[in-house]
């Protein structure tokens, strides 16, 4: 991963924007933190990403995630909501 993971959030990034391409075996993720360029694309495997996520949520980043309505549903949203990331869930 390409993104120092260890830092905490200071007052300028405390905003982290995942977007989400969801396959059945991993997601394919761009990751914008505040305002920036975004990142090149990263691939994870789901429980992977929900653990990133998760850490980002503790360390205080405010999260956003946003994925592609599809074959898998709200199954991801609930997950996403349920660690404290704000998630959207967008028409194809």
């Amino acid at each position: 991963m390409d993104i120092n993971t260890n830092t905490k959030a200071t007052e300028s990034t405390k905003t982290i924007k995942f977007g989400i391409d969801v396959h059945k075996k991993n997601y394919i993720v761009c990751i914008q933190i505040d305002g920036s360029t975004p990142n090149p694309a990263q691939k994870f495997e789901p429980g992977q990403f929900l653990n990133w996520v998760k850490t980002h949520v503790k360390e205080g980043y405010k999260v956003y995630t946003c994925y592609e309505a599809g074959l898998f549903s709200f199954t991801l949203h609930r997950k996403l909501t349920a660690i404290g990331a704000i998630n959207y869930v967008v028409h194809p």
